[in-house]
């Protein structure tokens, strides 16, 4: 497992490329921003998982993507 940091650099965090999370799992987001990481297994790369430090020291902005406008987080 790959363990992702910004190395000091500020960065955004791209949510729901490939899910549609605000829509159907918003509740697992906020747990994931407590917990201060999340999982995230390559799509092409089954067996890769690389670990994404997610905390306000290291998120400069969230970007949302979502077909369901009327789910607001």
């Amino acid at each position: 497992m790959d363990v992702l940091n910004n190395g000091g650099i500020s960065l955004i965090l791209s949510v729901s490329r490939r899910t549609d999370i605000p829509a159907f799992y918003p509740d697992w987001f906020f747990n994931r921003l407590k917990e201060g990481y999340v999982l995230v297994r390559n799509p092409m790369n089954y067996q890769q998982v690389s670990k994404i430090m997610v905390n306000p020291s290291l998120i400069d902005c969230i970007v949302f993507w979502t077909k369901e406008e009327t789910n607001n987080l």
